[in-house]
């Protein structure tokens, strides 16, 4: 059906005539298009063709989207070129706008024309192409974002900020030119060569499924790239509903103000140096520790019960169950290597098979929760103790083989409902998200750390 489809729009692109709007880049979804050129004709119906075979399925519970590694998803020469055109737009547009900087009058004109440029559009492309090429258009965006933020009458009468917009807009200029020259392909594409000619339509099929991962989600990555949804703002905005799951037990301090502050330094002084990709790694770091010592600290308490449960059937139940539940977590917030996480995993195995230690779990996990604190201005973590709630659980289930922990009604004993339950608040705040678009921000971010000093500024 699909290639049926295919052929279909293929006879399509060999036989419309009638008019498309262009990718020049430059206007947003509201704008008002232009007449479209030959080739930009041939372009637009090159993404339909693509955005038609790339439908997005709605998400079953807990089932978080595979995130290809770098290794898996490197550019081929059809995604380089794609790159490069987009590459090449948004410097020219940026080398264009640099120009009229020194006889510039009206500064909110100035700032309207370098937001002007739809870079939103040239993210969706190649991210529907290769996640991980995306690149330094990360850093025109979080650029536009910022001077949305600038206030124009500073602008217009500030000299200090002026000369600020106009250092970091050469930044961004060289952080795109570093990236076209790091782009294979990019030297030898030949500028005669038509956009369509260089991407044949035989090819499109394989570029649309190649390296293909399943999006679950039914949020739109047009709308994932809004920047309260792409930094999971929400987080911070229902902070104490989250906190309300320790009943007390953390004393949250500072914690909502060590969130909102670490927002509002994002967009304070922006530039593409390390000390900004610093910032942007401790927001996301933050928001992590936070929802990490929720979950560490329910764990905690699950921890002592498996201790004290004799019955060894229902024993390896709990300790599957833990395990299931966690692995849940880690998908939703895709998070499979995060340190904090794995040692909850190893602990629940360890106690289920008798290796464990109680004290030295309970203590270790201790030290992490007050290790994440110490950042999240947070404190109160107290000796661990079961309730006598807690005692009735594993008496009910040390006497009762018939308790079935993984198929419990609401009416039966489920010691792991506070864990369900936080996990379906954190699903419902993830509605309307789409992590796995903000996991390959941050990808970009941990490159450019890690990336030699040239490739960015040093403050």
């Amino acid at each position: 059906m699909r290639d049926l489809s295919i052929l279909f729009f293929i006879i399509l692109i060999m036989t419309k005539t009638s008019e498309a709007s262009p990718d020049d880049g430059r206007h947003d979804e509201k704008s008002s298009p232009k007449k479209a050129s030959p080739e930009g004709e041939r372009h637009d119906e090159i993404l339909s063709l693509e955005i038609t075979l790339s439908e997005e399925p709605t998400s079953p519970p807990y089932s978080p989207p595979y995130l290809p590694t770098p290794s898996q998803s490197s550019p081929t020469h059809a995604v380089s070129v794609v790159k490069c055109r987009h590459l090449s737009k948004v410097i020219k547009h940026m080398k264009a706008t640099a120009a009229g900087f020194n006889e510039v009058k009206n500064w909110s004109s100035l700032k309207a024309e370098i937001r002007g440029y739809n870079v939103n559009k040239s993210i969706i492309s190649l991210y529907k192409r290769d996640p991980n090429s995306i690149g330094s258009l990360w850093d025109f965006y979080l650029y536009k974002i910022w001077l949305e933020t600038e206030n124009i009458h500073r602008l217009e009468t500030d000299t200090s900020k002026q000369t600020k917009v106009k250092t970091t807009h050469g930044n961004v200029i060289r952080s795109l030119e570093n990236d076209l020259l790091r782009t294979s392909d990019c030297l030898n594409d030949n500028n005669n060569c038509p956009y369509a000619k260089c991407i044949e339509p035989a090819n499109i099929k394989s570029i649309v499924n190649r390296n293909r991962f399943t999006l679950y989600s039914h949020v739109k990555i047009i709308d994932a790239l809004k920047p309260t949804t792409l930094f999971v703002q929400i987080l911070s905005i229902q902070d104490t509903r989250l906190m309300s799951f320790l009943n007390g037990n953390i004393k949250w301090t500072g914690t909502s103000q060590v969130l909102e502050k670490s927002w509002l330094g994002i967009w304070s002084e922006f530039d593409v140096t390390v000390d900004h990709y610093k910032k942007i790694k401790s927001y996301f770091t933050l928001h992590n520790h936070f929802l990490n010592i929720i979950i560490t600290k329910l764990y905690c308490r699950h921890l002592l019960c498996m201790e004290k449960i004799s019955d060894e059937t229902q024993k390896l139940s709990y300790a599957t169950q833990l395990t299931t539940l966690l692995d849940d977590y880690k998908h939703m917030l895709i998070i499979q290597d995060d340190p904090n996480v794995n040692y909850l995993s190893k602990a629940v195995e360890e106690m289920a098979t008798k290796n464990g230690d109680i004290i030295k779990t309970t203590s270790q996990l201790k030290t992490n929760i007050e290790s994440m604190c110490s950042v999240l201005e947070c404190s109160g973590i107290g000796h661990i103790t079961l309730t006598e709630y807690d005692n009735e659980i594993i008496n009910a289930l040390n006497t009762n083989k018939k308790i079935d922990l993984a198929n419990s009604q609401s009416d039966e004993i489920d010691p792991l409902q506070n864990v369900k339950d936080f996990l379906d608040l954190l699903q419902e705040l993830f509605n309307g998200l789409r992590l796995d678009v903000t996991r390959t921000f941050l990808s970009h971010i941990d490159h450019m750390l890690s990336a030699p000093d040239e490739q960015i500024m040093q403050n």
